[in-house]
């Protein structure tokens, strides 16, 4: 497992993707989050 830490306001986290790119690096992260519902 990796030591790195990224901060997130999330706590149950599926998955986390580090995406690299020419000159930078791209952190995804993959969560799931619950159904709203709106009365009309």
């Amino acid at each position: 497992m990796s030591e790195i830490k990224i901060p997130t306001s999330q706590t149950e986290i599926i998955e986390a993707r580090i995406i690299p790119k020419s000159s930078c690096y791209i952190i995804e992260i993959v969560y799931e989050k619950g159904e709203e519902t709106t009365e009309t």
